[in-house]
């Protein structure tokens, strides 16, 4: 699955550089696919992508369950695990029997069931479906692979993390999906398009085969233009250094994609995910790329202050967030909610200052314990809830660049686990000098504290250092 995701931001990095996202106007006209007739003008055309939209529930109930059928079957005909045995008797066991943390490892509890529990919410999301009734799907989903898609317990971690993480994750790819989809698009666009979004969404894509849609001619839905759009491409070198008992550097080459979707302040009001950002952070030292951080932050409601169309914006936000950290200094994977006051200031006509005081209910977390004695499958992180605060400061110069810093604080009491609490503090730095309008060069270091307290060991710290320099792309434009 981490593969899979990195050919959908390869795919979407490509799809970004086209300049058609950014024409909020009228579409272009293009000549009609050989392989289906048009109407003479796209805009006449239903808009199979505008609210309110056609609700398919029999296709979304279908695809949801094959979203579950298609990872118990490679379980039970292709591994032969012996958890895929399912039978009425092991669903009423599960049903009925004690809830079980269960000890996958951190790539599969954080990573892999996040994403399928965005599988589930894209069956109804690509449906017709709003954001709301989505996440129940996402819920509902994982749930019923809980009782009935393997014979082990039901953990209340895989809960959490396929329901929320799935939300997140979700509706980040149904929106990222609309930026490669082009309704208005023909021939072999058309065609290139439709396999970049199947990529990114694979329950969008084939709602548009079942539904009919996938060679119609019309308007692009309203997730297609974002008020506004940016993002980078670092490419450059990465060295990590932590201080534990074992072995916690490792170096490479690095490969971050950081995107937003939307105005982080003027959307804010709008409907869920109407802005959000977006961070994939790769590192090269071993023989192929691997995930060593990621996140999504998208907004679920918010509250203009003041003047809109004053100097300086502000607003009022709650938002939804996906966390994952894995390298071998620093493991954390966090489902949480965030809220607080963002700014934008403009302090001259080509210098900004974007601001953001949040704080952060972390409604479960995975966190890395040197304590922790390994079982199963590989799990080495206590489980628990907490709470924490995050400042961050951007400061802007056009044609000049950019400078960011940031400090967070985070307290996890565990749950599951160790009889123990965690204290994680991050603090980062990162500029970036223009040489072009769109090419740039940048240096970053991300400081991390961990203050681990046991019940029955003594108390650790560990400290991890990240250094990075990097050459920049802009695509389509920077971002905030």
């Amino acid at each position: 699955m981490r593969r899979i995701t990195l050919v959908s931001m390869l795919c979407l990095i490509a799809v970004s550089s086209w300049p058609s996202p950014l024409r909020a106007q009228e579409p272009e006209r293009r000549p009609s696919p050989s392989f289906a007739p048009a109407p003479a003008d796209p805009d006449s055309a239903p808009c199979f992508d505008c609210d309110p939209r056609r609700k398919y529930f029999g296709l979304a109930s279908a695809q949801l369950v094959g979203a579950m059928l298609v990872p118990w079957s490679i379980n039970k005909f292709v591994r032969d695990e012996e958890f895929a045995n399912v039978n009425p008797g092991t669903w009423w066991d599960n049903l009925t029997g004690e809830w079980v943390w269960d000890d996958n490892s951190f790539p599969t509890n954080q990573f892999a069931h996040p994403y399928h529990g965005s599988l589930y919410f894209n069956a109804f999301r690509a449906n017709g479906y709003d954001f709301w009734s989505s996440s129940i799907a996402s819920a509902t989903g994982a749930f019923l692979w809980e009782c009935c898609g393997e014979t082990n317990p039901i953990a209340p971690n895989d809960l959490i993390n396929t329901a929320v993480g799935g939300i997140s994750l979700g509706e980040m790819l149904y929106r990222l999906s609309s930026l490669v989809l082009d309704n208005t698009a023909t021939g072999s666009e058309r065609t290139f398009r439709e396999i970049g979004g199947f990529v990114v969404n694979p329950q969008r894509g084939a709602a548009r085969l079942f539904q009919g849609t996938i060679n119609d001619v019309g308007p692009n839905g309203p997730e297609r233009y974002p008020s506004w759009l940016g993002g980078a491409l670092d490419l450059g070198y990465q060295s990590i250094e932590g201080t534990s008992p074992k072995d916690t550097s490792a170096s490479g080459g690095l490969i971050r994609f950081d995107y937003r979707y939307g105005h982080p302040v003027a959307d804010m009001a709008g409907r869920p995910f109407s802005t959000f950002a977006f961070e994939l952070n790769l590192i090269t030292d071993g023989a192929s790329p691997r995930i060593e951080e990621a996140f999504t932050h998208g907004s679920l409601a918010g509250r203009l202050l003041g003047d809109p169309d004053g100097p300086h914006r502000h607003a009022l936000g709650a938002m939804l967030n996906y966390d994952y950290s894995n390298n071998p200094a620093y493991e954390v994977g966090m489902q949480s909610l965030t809220g607080g006051l963002l700014t934008d200031w403009r302090l001259s006509s080509r210098v900004g200052l974007h601001t953001e005081a949040l704080a952060r209910g972390i409604l479960l977390a995975g966190i890395k314990s040197p304590e922790y004695v390994v079982t199963g499958e590989g799990r080495d992180y206590d489980y628990g809830p907490g709470g924490g605060a995050r400042l961050d400061a951007t400061l802007q110069v056009r044609g000049i660049g950019s400078l960011r810093a940031g400090y967070e604080a985070n307290w996890i009491k565990t749950v599951d686990g160790t009889d123990s609490d965690h204290v994680l503090e991050r603090a980062l730095v990162r500029a970036r000098v223009l040489i072009t309008e769109r090419i740039g060069v940048g240096v970053g270091w991300k400081g991390r504290r961990i203050h681990s307290h046991y019940a029955s060991y003594p108390d650790e710290v560990q400290k991890v250092s990240e250094y990075r320099a990097f050459v920049s792309l802009a695509v389509p434009r920077w971002n905030y």
